[in-house]
């Protein structure tokens, strides 16, 4: 007979009921009673007796020193983090983007100016894109740097050399005896500010025991009245009973194998994103305010000056609440940015970063030709964050589960893939941003739509929202369109939740373009009208073709040549 099965369990076995869940003193009990376990007298003080559970469940040993992987900085955890952004592009325009963020927050020199303000927005149109890609960079460098210096710190606990806990063994409570000398089935005695040696089952349901943090998420810890080894009593008296020791504890698996990363982006963060923002730009915008108002001009202080700080957090809230839609491809890149299968994360990233840059674009430029050259152009706030939520709502439904690239070979394919992207980013904008301008300068004429904003909502600004919304709403499909696939439909069906989504959201477009009224800013348009912008919106398709076609037609003969191999066998 094996030392195993000598026990009604092996540690094994005790690691699956535990992870499972041990969530009554019934349960507990049973345990006690496989591992032939006295709850009021422990285990039998013979050496012999002991010697034979340290062979069955192995000896309760930890290494005071954590292994390398649990080692590292912040900061090289952060720059590991940056490159798993594996596209060299990516990452050399974060870099760039920061650096241009810092330039213009200095050049800036009177914020209370209407082109301030539009240069602060358009700003934030810039680099949102990136951003979404920079925080997930450093959450998961935090996340990972928190996870290991807790874990650090219950390894140093149980693998202090000396450190002595209170057992029960032949019905005594035995003191200082030392941890590597515990071994499965023995009852433990609790205090405040004692270690636990093992991983345990709590033996009473109200014995007041309170433990300290040992893990920063629920990888470290066990549902029900299980206790993990390392864990520090805060408070409260009470006896638990040993399941396991050594490698077998749930801090043994962890430090035995490299971290993993699993999980996924908190939506709390969002808020916090959100309020950040808002807080930040409301804080800048009055500081540089009052330093140019107080100390360059030294002027008196005066009430129209607090009402230009009211209206600075007037902006911070539209901020905060732009930011929450924004916030949205966080969770998309976070997916992605941990998934197993790099080919898809790549996929994803690059499908949403051009989605969003021609969105963002498109957007600037609207805002840019508004304040510089035509005032009656006009897309209101609540008319970017419909358009915006839409877009980043449906990506994230589709595109880290879509399946219809082949895999990734090697840098250069991913190199390749980057040059694609950014092809298709600019045969995109020119297309889409040539009918924004089209409309823009010969719709009022051509279409003889009203362009007086004294009296109210035009038809000429909603017919440029409808049409921008709706390139966009199409233009999901189009980033779909890869070198091989030219069918930016293909496998569509195979996601029924994201079909489902974007038929609500284009039946939701063409009710705000009628019914939007003085909320969205909107003048309802008449059927010709809406006729000819959906028509406008749809030639995105076939310039896909086009793109395609003119693009990538060389790169397709280049790979169907290097494909080509002479089969000897068949001479």
């Amino acid at each position: 007979m094996t030392d195993n099965k000598r026990f009604g369990l092996d540690p094994s076995g005790i690691d699956a009921r535990m992870k499972e869940g041990v969530d009554s003193l019934e349960k507990v009990q049973e345990i006690c009673t496989l591992l032939h376990t006295s709850v009021q007298e422990g285990l039998s003080s013979f050496p012999a007796h002991l010697s034979l559970r340290e062979s069955a469940f192995g000896k309760n040993e930890y290494s005071a020193q954590p292994p390398p992987h649990y080692s590292q900085t912040f900061f090289s955890l952060l720059a590991k983090s940056y490159s798993e952004l594996q596209p060299r592009f990516i990452r050399n325009i974060l870099v760039c983007a920061m650096i241009f963020y810092v330039v213009f927050i200095v050049i800036i020199v009177d914020p209370g100016a209407e082109l301030s303000t539009y240069l602060l927005i358009i700003l934030a149109y810039i680099i949102e894109p990136l951003a979404f890609l920079c925080v997930p960079i450093f959450m998961e460098a935090r996340w990972t740097y928190r996870k290991q210096v807790m874990l650090n710190i219950a390894l140093q606990r149980v693998g202090n050399t000396g450190q002595t806990a209170t057992v029960m063994r032949g019905g005594e409570l035995t003191a200082k005896v030392k941890f590597e000398d515990i071994v499965v089935g023995d009852i433990v005695q609790l205090s405040p500010g004692d270690v636990v040696p093992g991983d345990g089952l709590l033996l009473g349901q109200d014995n007041g025991l309170v433990f300290g943090t040992t893990g920063s998420d629920g990888a470290y810890s066990y549902p029900g009245f299980g206790v993990c080894a390392g864990s520090a009593v805060s408070k409260g008296k009470g006896q638990i009973v040993i399941v396991a020791v050594g490698s077998n504890t749930r801090l043994g698996q962890i430090i035995s194998e490299p971290p993993q990363n699993k999980e996924l982006f908190p939506v709390t963060y969002i808020l916090v994103i959100a309020t950040v923002m808002g807080l930040s730009f409301f804080f800048t915008m009055t500081t540089m305010f009052l330093f140019n108002t107080y100390i360059i001009e030294q002027m008196p202080g005066e009430v129209r000056h607090l009402q230009q700080i009211m209206t600075f957090f007037g902006y911070s809230v539209n901020c905060f609440l732009l930011m929450i839609p924004f916030s949205l491809p966080l969770i998309i890149v976070w997916i992605l940015h941990r998934s197993k299968d790099s080919s898809k994360a790549f996929h994803g990233i690059f499908k949403i970063v051009q989605l969003k840059v021609i969105y963002n674009i498109l957007i600037v430029s609207v805002m840019f030709i508004h304040y510089a050259l035509i005032p009656v152009l006009f897309i209101s706030g609540l008319q970017k964050i419909w358009m915006n939520t839409f877009a980043t709502l449906l990506a994230l439904l589709l595109y880290p589960t879509d399946d219809a690239n082949r895999p990734l070979k090697g840098a250069d394919e991913i190199l390749t893939m980057a040059r694609e992207t950014l092809r298709n980013i600019a045969g995109q904008v020119f297309w889409q941003l040539g009918i924004l301008l089209g409309l823009i300068l010969l719709g009022g004429p051509w279409l003889d739509l009203n362009t007086n904003p004294d009296t109210g909502p035009t038809a000429y600004n909603t017919m440029i929202f409808n049409t921008l919304a709706f390139m966009t709403l199409f233009n999901l499909f189009c980033v779909r369109v890869g070198k091989v696939e030219k069918n930016c439909f293909a496998g569509i069906l195979k996601h029924r939740i994201f079909c489902v989504v974007w038929i609500l959201a284009a039946i939701l477009q063409l009710i705000i373009t009628q019914c939007g009224g003085l909320l969205f800013n909107i003048h309802p348009l008449t059927l010709t009208e809406l006729i000819i912008s959906l028509c406008l919106a749809l030639s995105i398709f076939i310039w896909t073709q086009i793109l395609v076609f003119i693009c990538f037609r060389n790169n397709e003969q280049s790979n169907r040549a290097r494909d080509y191999e002479n089969n000897e066998t068949e001479l």
